[in-house]
């Protein structure tokens, strides 16, 4: 027989995953933690910089993972509520990296925020999974109003043709951070920092490179 629900209203289906974001506190700064989703980490990123094939399979056995299959990675953004402004550090996926990725948009709205309400989005580099979700399906601006902030030596290096011509290799990562940011320097939404320059009070741009030529961390304190 059917299952009958009688003296409290039956609540509706969801469709979705509950919201994927944490909020805590630093000083006077709300930061919210917003997933945007996973990614495969093949052991070939690992080896590829020296790790050796024994390590990383002792590393999974460590994290209780199969050793036969890739690392799970994760992908969050960062929004910074000053109290004044709204500060996004990085973007997700976008549509870049497939369905298991792009949910940046749709956590930022479950945290209360839409994309018209952010001053400013730092990016800590312009690699796809962290700046991909600058544009939608259609490859149109997210976020119209705020403007981006990147590396100066990030910037120079992705529109460098220079560099692309030295890294055949990389010629397409060339092309994707092109895409993505052109319709923001288009608008004249770009601007950039350099290291140690803040970037609001309490907010200061931290020099990282190696991962990309200008990929930086943001220090909240």
């Amino acid at each position: 027989p059917a299952l009958e629900i009688t003296g409290v209203q039956a609540a509706p289906a969801q469709g979705a995953q509950v919201p994927g974001y944490y909020r805590t506190k630093v000083g006077n700064f709300q930061v919210t933690a917003l997933l945007d989703g996973g990614l495969d980490m093949t052991d070939d990123l690992f080896t590829s910089v020296g790790a050796k094939p024994e390590e990383v399979s002792a590393a999974k056995e460590r994290n209780f993972l199969d050793t036969s299959k890739p690392f799970p990675g994760v992908l969050n953004g960062f929004l910074i509520n000053t109290g004044t402004k709204l500060l996004l550090i990085d973007t997700g996926a976008g549509t870049m990296l497939g369905e298991n990725a792009g949910r940046l948009e749709r956590n930022l709205a479950a945290a209360g925020v839409t994309p018209d309400q952010i001053d400013e989005i730092i990016l800590t580099h312009a690699h796809p999974d962290h700046a991909g979700g600058l544009l939608d399906g259609n490859g149109m601006r997210v976020f119209k109003k705020a403007s981006v902030r990147i590396s100066a030596d990030d910037l120079d290096f992705w529109y460098s043709e220079d560099a692309k011509k030295r890294l055949p290799q990389k010629a397409q990562m060339f092309d994707l951070a092109k895409k993505l940011l052109d319709p923001y320097k288009s608008a004249g939404q770009i601007d950039t920092f350099r290291d140690g320059q803040s970037i609001k009070n309490g907010v200061t741009a931290i020099a990282l490179p190696g991962h990309t030529p200008g990929h930086s961390g943001i220090r909240v304190s």
